[in-house]
């Protein structure tokens, strides 16, 4: 395996242990054959004597580049002891949470023979413990708005935010996280006084019937607080929002006897794409803002040259990691990481249906397709319901919404999706523009960029389809993003490779 690691050694002891990690991962790639590239970046403090900036635009560039970011401690008294300061190390760790998506903190608490003794707490209590806190990172009253301090400087005021979405996200995680292990999951909060907190205990109601395997319990934290101390070998996989999280695991490391011993970890929703070269300029710093690592394919140049970044016309992912592609792009395709590669037949004439042999839609277990047209050896290896159009631009015609749910502007394509019970909503075609042509096509202008939010190439411009295709995401719990100010621009779609959407 061949690796991108970010690393930021931070501040204080910071880069004394990047340093010795680096060795640790070193020795690793070594004995199982791995290779690794390191890149640096600035954070914290240093980063502000540096730039001004607790997480300058250059580290997030980096970050967003690697495969994975190795993050060393942040701060310094210069500020610990400055409560006026505007500018604080700590903003730089919550502003790179926020813009790489990295909603969760993983920290597992388990005790070792060899080191019982550290802990303050009696042997007896806290050997054998060993479970999981889920803390959710990007929502709550670290994040929310409004904040600030009244006029005359005598009233000081946060708010405490969190949408259902988010919600679910983080507790998807704890049960998926509950099922690898003992099958209990404790969902802390403040249920009896906050409405944020009734919120969640909601949620996961509604929730847990998907997960029948797994013992759902609530608790109020304050009590939480007092049991991790009691009884910690209660506890398997805790899930809890972010303030309650960073109390809780901090407390927790008494367990183990110090802070040091609690390993963690910070993921999030990082998404992949492939998507046109063409476009590079104009999409890749708002891709980057939406936690998305573009991979840029190159040309093509046996379609008609106004398509020719259309990378629904060059490749189709088939799901898990297999991604067919035209022998013009597949060296390109080879650089992605993990990926099988199915390599078709350039077309033998630039014109459509020539063009349009990997322009197959794949919705969940359904396939839609134009046999006059579509690669029928890609075809065949696909299983599932098989649904035929006429319309040989099928994946350009369909924005996919869920596994359930798309959006198309084609009449034939919506009445088939609906007999085979799919939510349609039907649009306009003549919201998406496409150079050179009449209009574009509504799946060529939008892609899904994480399981709760669906990117358009630009606004769209008639308020009306607008309304209405905002109203059909958020029902299905969906946010529209719109990566720019312009009108809605058909690109040839990008396609994700990211499994979590």
């Amino acid at each position: 395996m061949d690796l991108k690691i970010a690393v930021l050694p931070g501040d204080g002891i910071g880069p004394e242990i990047i340093e010795q990690a680096i060795k640790a991962i070193d020795a690793t790639c070594k004995k199982y054959g791995h290779t690794v590239g390191y890149t640096y970046g600035s954070v914290g403090a240093t980063a502000i004597d540096k730039t001004g900036n607790p997480y300058p635009e250059e580290t997030h560039r980096i970050c967003m580049q690697s495969d994975a970011v190795l993050f060393g401690a942040i701060g310094d008294p210069r500020f610990d002891n400055n409560p006026q300061a505007k500018v604080r190390p700590e903003q730089g760790l919550l502003e790179m949470r926020k813009k790489l998506g990295l909603y969760a903190n993983l920290r597992p608490v388990s005790t070792f023979k060899s080191l019982v003794h550290r802990s303050p707490l009696r042997q007896e209590l806290v050997e054998g413990a060993d479970f999981i806190c889920i803390r959710e990172l990007t929502g709550g009253i670290y994040f929310g708005r409004p904040q600030g301090r009244s006029e005359d400087g005598q009233t000081a005021f946060d708010s405490c935010v969190y949408t259902k979405a988010e919600i679910k996200r983080i507790c998807r995680l704890g049960f998926e996280y509950a099922m690898k292990r003992r099958n209990k999951l404790t969902v802390v909060d403040k249920a009896n006084v906050l409405a944020t907190s009734r919120l969640w205990r909601e949620t996961v109601q509604e929730m847990a019937p998907a997960y029948p395997q797994v013992n759902v319990e609530y608790m109020f934290v304050d009590n939480a607080a007092m049991k991790l101390i009691q009884q910690p070998k209660h506890f398997d996989v805790i899930v809890t929002e972010n303030m309650f999280g960073d109390i809780l695991t901090d407390e927790a490391s008494v367990i183990t006897g110090s802070l040091g011993l609690l390993p963690s970890a910070s993921i999030g929703i990082h998404t992949s794409i492939i998507i046109g070269e063409k476009y590079k300029n104009v999409l890749e710093s708002a891709l980057f803002e939406q936690n998305t690592v573009p991979f840029w394919l190159k040309n093509n140049d046996f379609v008609d040259e106004r398509l020719s970044g259309h990378c629904d016309l060059m490749a189709v992912h088939l799901g898990g990691n297999r991604l067919a592609a035209q022998s013009s792009v597949a060296d390109n395709c080879k650089l992605i990481n993990n990926i099988r590669l199915i390599c078709t037949e350039n077309p033998s004439k630039t014109e459509y249906p020539y063009d349009a042999g990997l322009n197959i839609c794949i919705v969940d277990e359904k396939l839609i397709y134009n046999p006059k047209s579509a690669n029928m050896q890609i075809v065949s290896q696909l299983e599932g319901t098989k649904l035929i159009c006429k319309q040989g631009y099928t994946k350009c015609s369909i924005c996919v919404v869920d596994e359930k749910s798309i959006i198309t502007a084609d009449n034939k394509i919506a009445a088939i999706a609906t007999a085979a019970g799919m939510d349609v909503l039907h649009v306009s075609e003549k919201i998406t523009a496409l150079d050179g042509f009449e209009h574009g096509f509504i799946g060529g202008a939008s892609f899904k960029i994480s399981r709760n939010k669906m990117a358009f190439t630009g606004v769209i411009a008639d308020v009306c389809e607008r309304s209405r295709i905002e109203r059909f995401l958020n029902e299905r719990d969906i946010a529209p993003v719109y990566l720019t100010n312009a009108p809605m621009f058909d690109i040839g779609s990008a396609i994700p490779i990211t499994e979590e959407i």
